[in-house]
Formats: C-alpha cells, sequence, structure tokens
C-alpha cells in the first residue's frame, strides 16, 4: 500500500488470560527493522511510535577556504524513501540540506563530492556520507554560484544530540554545529 494510503481491514488475535490491554500495542515492521508502536488503549503503560521523520530548520553558515556553506535543514527519519527502504532498527538516516558557493575567480570550478564532507557525531566520531551512489554529493561548484546540496548520513538510534557538518576545501575546513533534540 503506498504511504498515506488506507484501506479496511479486520484483525483477529487469540489471547490467554494473562492478556493485558492497558498494556497491549500492535508492532508494525520487522523484527531487525524500526517498528511503528500502535497502543490498543491510550494510557501510560502503552506509548505509541510513529516513525515519522524529525525535520529541524537551522541557520547556520561558516567557510572553508574558497567554500563557503550555510545549512538550512536537518531531516532524521526511520527509512530511506527514495529507495523504499527501511533501516535496521539500531541506525537512523540523517539527510543535511545546505548551499555551497565556490568564491574563486577560477572559470573552471570545483568539484563537491564525498571527499568535501564528514559528520562529527554526538559521540565524537566522525563519519562520511552513505556511499550509495545517491544519497551523497556530487555537483561541479561554479564560481560565485549557489549551489543547492544535500548529503545522508547513517547515524545511530535515536539520533539526538550535537552534531558537526565539517565542510572541507582541501585545505581549510569548517565545522557547522547543530543540535537534534
Amino acid at each position: 500500500m503506498p504511504a498515506g494510503g488506507t484501506a479496511a481491514a479486520v484483525v483477529t488475535f487469540e489471547v490467554d488470560g494473562a492478556f493485558y490491554v492497558p498494556a497491549a500495542a500492535i508492532r508494525v515492521g520487522r523484527d531487525s527493522e524500526h517498528q511503528a508502536i500502535v497502543p490498543l488503549v491510550a494510557g501510560p503503560e502503552a506509548t505509541p511510535v510513529t516513525l515519522e521523520p524529525l525535520e529541524v530548520e537551522v541557520a547556520v553558515e561558516g567557510r572553508a577556504g574558497s567554500i563557503e556553506v550555510r545549512l538550512t535543514h536537518v531531516e532524521l527519519r526511520a527509512d530511506l524513501p527514495d529507495w523504499d527502504q527501511e533501516l535496521p532498527a539500531d541506525v537512523l538516516a540523517l539527510t543535511l540540506s545546505y548551499f555551497a558557493t565556490l568564491r574563486s575567480d577560477f572559470p573552471g570550478g570545483a568539484a563537491f563530492t564525498t571527499e568535501n564532507v564528514r559528520l562529527t557525531l554526538p559521540n565524537g566520531e566522525t563519519i562520511g556520507p552513505r556511499r550509495d551512489g545517491h544519497s551523497h554529493s556530487i555537483a561541479l561548484l561554479r564560481p560565485n554560484r549557489r549551489n543547492t546540496i544535500s548529503t545522508r548520513f547513517e547515524v545511530p538510534a535515536p539520533g539526538s544530540g550535537a552534531y558537526a557538518f565539517v565542510v572541507s576545501d582541501g585545505s581549510a575546513t569548517v565545522s557547522l554545529g547543530f543540535v537534534i533534540e
């Protein structure tokens, strides 16, 4: 069924005498992947898990040598919608959207690839983008023109904490900090 679709259904459960409705919930998803949790009744004993993407608007900018970067948007989610794929339960996809501008008079521009970006995780580890041929930046930065770029990283669940988007032009580096709560 496509996202946002609906269909009528009847679900039947067999329960034993130990069944306790206030703590009962339906789990949707494979055991090895993220699961949505739908409590049968509202209350403190069953907490819903919706798997809705978390989107954060940010406004942080900096310059790494000849490359100006302005980070504008962060999205944290449990799936890869462009791949129709769920992620393992211990991993989330973090997509950063940003503008990159080459401040140079060199008419040929400059390549902007996975080698130009990294992400520092809340635990201090630095990682590169997903190397799937689709989730990382591959752009030609032309002189003094703003490029809209997005780059996706795989981060440990639950994904909250202080991060730094690290950009390098090969000789200089800038770290753009942001927080996911």
